[in-house]
């Protein structure tokens, strides 16, 4: 990690703009000893997007991006090597783990020598069929050891964490939150 005398310098990879995430990386890009960086692989939310969950195109009316640095990667897959190379990061700071450029990350991570702290909100509540079981065992229980850190939402998210192998001084706290101020 960072030296004393410097801010830890983090970066964040995140799907894309989410107004619950907004307020975290406001309060850490406002801590002299975080330096933070947040990299989106996706503008959605910031455009109009078609949610197709729901079946309705959105935008997000509130702040996304202010109060913290953040840019957009135009093509995640190719670029992560590249911006972690010259960004000189100490720690590296990874939402979800289902997406092909989150496996770049890691890998990409892993070669530097940079420590890797996963944040999710998956949990166990759901029944899985066998094989989803089986080959997420496979999978996690070979991820979740090699993190530095997992990053957790809830007692029901801490638990999936703890079921796939990642030790209890590895899990950390870190809920969801909005900005009280902005609403009120």
């Amino acid at each position: 990690m960072a030296r004393s005398d410097h801010p830890v310098r983090l970066v964040a990879f995140f799907s894309h703009p989410i107004q619950y995430y907004g307020p975290l990386f406001r309060r850490l890009a406002a801590r002299p000893e975080v330096d933070l960086t947040v990299v989106f692989c996706s503008d959605a939310g910031v455009r109009e997007t078609v949610d197709r969950g729901f079946g309705v195109t959105f935008k997000w009316d509130i702040p996304l991006l202010q109060g913290y640095r953040h840019r957009f990667l135009r093509r995640p897959l190719l670029e992560i090597p590249e911006v972690l190379e010259r960004g000189g990061f100490d720690a590296v700071w990874v939402s979800g783990c289902t997406d092909s450029w989150a496996w770049r990350l890691f890998l990409a991570s892993w070669r530097r020598h940079v420590p890797v702290l996963l944040f999710g909100d998956s949990h166990l509540l759901n029944a899985k069929p066998w094989y989803k079981r089986s080959i997420k065992r496979l999978v996690y229980g070979w991820l979740f050891p090699r993190l530095a850190a997992a990053l957790y939402v809830g007692r029901a998210n801490r638990a999936f964490f703890e079921h796939y192998g990642v030790r209890p001084e590895r899990l950390f706290f870190v809920p969801h939150c909005v900005d009280n101020d902005f609403f009120r």
